[in-house]
């Protein structure tokens, strides 16, 4: 479990700890966010509260303990460690969603899909697709997290048996039609990999998806229909602007949905974004 300790509670943590454990008792560490830290922007956790041989105690400062945990989600297993690689329950819905526009867009081609994830981090948008039978045809999934590289290989290793090494260094197809590796997304396109091939791009980087909308489209094959999924932030009155300006660059009859789904700050919405297009780009 991870907890922020607001510092009018904090002289009452030992007895916060005690009732989270009592409630939740499958829980075996409590840390602490204070706050994000370093280039990609991983929680700063410490360990507060752990349960040994069944005693509930704090923990002291600077103390450590493993953190790489496997998480259930919709029936599939995500190995990931919140200290090394950002990973968020709450965006499981979004996860499925993607997984159902998946299924819609794969039966529209009539073909598995070739999916492009290049923020992947751990990867579990991806775990909602490639365990779903003759659903995905291609992976292409990086981060310029190595951490979250490492771990993602873990897991593609255990969802479609891909082989991998211990150095985790530029990206590579490390099996017939998965490629994987650290990268840069604004390089992305300059690394070799397969472009105008993929079928659905995942863009889930909220503060800059306008950003990279237009640097990766070229991944997409425009031939045929093709989806792209993502968030966004944006002001309370710059919605039906934001639409605007990624229409522009889609044909007309696309289909571009930007769904407000919570405050992100009190002038600002966290927006899920869901672009479908149906005909050729000329």
């Amino acid at each position: 479990m991870i907890l922020k300790v607001e510092e009018p509670v904090r002289e009452f943590q030992s007895q916060i700890i005690r009732s989270k454990m009592a409630a939740n008792p499958n829980i075996r560490l409590i840390l602490e966010d204070r706050g994000v830290k370093g280039e990609h922007r991983v929680r700063d956790l410490h360990p507060i509260g752990v349960r040994e041989n069944g005693k509930v105690a704090p923990v002291l400062e600077g103390t450590k303990y493993p953190t790489k945990v496997v998480t259930k989600e919709s029936g599939h297993q995500i190995v990931c460690d919140p200290t090394l690689a950002y990973y968020s329950t709450r965006l499981q819905t979004e996860r499925i969603t993607t997984a159902v526009e998946a299924r819609k867009l794969s039966e529209t081609i009539g073909t598995g899909i070739n999916v492009a994830d290049p923020f992947c981090g751990v990867g579990p948008a991806l775990a909602h697709l490639v365990n779903t039978h003759g659903l995905v045809s291609s992976i292409l999934a990086s981060d310029l997290n190595p951490e979250a590289i490492k771990l993602l290989n873990e897991n593609l290793s255990k969802w479609i048996g891909m082989p991998s090494g211990p150095e985790i260094t530029g990206i590579r197809e490390w099996k017939k039609g998965v490629w994987s590796g650290v990268a840069n997304a604004y390089e992305l396109l300059e690394l070799g990999i397969p472009i105008g091939f993929w079928n659905l791009l995942i863009i889930n980087l909220p503060h800059k998806f306008i950003d990279f909308l237009p640097l990766l489209l070229p991944l997409l094959d425009s031939s045929k229909p093709f989806v792209v999924r993502g968030r966004l932030v944006c002001g309370n009155g710059e919605i039906e602007d934001v639409r605007s300006l990624i229409s522009d660059y889609f044909p007309n009859g696309s289909d571009i949905v930007v769904d407000p789904r919570s405050e992100y700050s009190p002038n600002t919405k966290l927006c899920s974004v869901t672009i479908r297009t149906f005909a050729p780009i000329e």
